[in-house]
């Protein structure tokens, strides 16, 4: 596992810990839970706010959201749990937690004008291997910076490489996220970042890169 992919999965884990422990009586429902969410609405302390989704993102770079076709189609609310990280020396440690409750007719219109299609057909370009990985790369990124693509909050992200890799994925950069799902959130980094009530940890547990001296 990548040193991206370990701290955002200790953030995650942490997240995930402090529902069942705020919420004890439905942790239960973790056990095989394979859904395309990080925590079942059970177990959102806030009763109304959905299934939640938990990401991570460097302090004043985009945040990354997976794949473009899945993330389009969300049809409801839920909650989204960012947080911030950036360098402190070798470690990296959570500046800023930001949840908030995201409705879905919100969440639709920062795709606009993109449509279902305009993804597909994309996703299916960069999947065409009788490309050349150049050639696909190339075609991508001029569909990208053109009509409608451009014209949206969501910015979507080919990622191509000369292996395997061929896939559409979606990003939010950090102006974005807080001028469209956090308009009212503070924008300053915390000293004591908090989440429902809890404090984050100096160091998250099996996770060290997290945190301050």
């Amino acid at each position: 596992m990548v040193e991206e992919q370990q701290h955002g999965f200790a953030f995650e884990k942490w997240v995930v810990e402090l529902a069942k422990h705020i919420i004890p009586s439905k942790s239960h429902l973790l056990a095989g839970y394979t859904h395309k969410w990080d925590l079942p609405a059970e177990l959102n302390p806030d009763s109304s706010g959905g299934p939640i989704s938990i990401k991570t993102a460097k302090w004043n770079s985009s945040i990354g959201f997976g794949d473009a076709r899945r993330q389009f189609q969300i049809d409801h609310k839920f909650t989204l749990v960012v947080g911030f990280w950036e360098k402190d020396g070798l470690r990296k440690r959570v500046v800023k937690i930001v949840p908030v409750m995201v409705e879905h007719g919100l969440w639709a219109s920062l795709w606009k004008p993109i449509e279902f299609a305009d993804l597909k057909k994309l996703d299916d370009q960069i999947k065409d291997r009788s490309q050349t990985y150049r050639e696909a790369r190339r075609l991508a990124q001029h569909a990208v910076n053109s009509p409608p693509f451009n014209n949206s909050v969501f910015r979507v992200n080919p990622k191509i490489d000369s292996k395997i890799q061929r896939r559409l994925q979606c990003s939010l950069t950090q102006e974005k996220f807080f001028t469209h799902l956090a308009p009212k959130v503070s924008r300053d980094k915390a000293d004591e970042p908090v989440l429902w009530g809890q404090a984050l940890p100096p160091f998250l547990p099996g996770q060290p890169c997290f945190g301050a001296d």
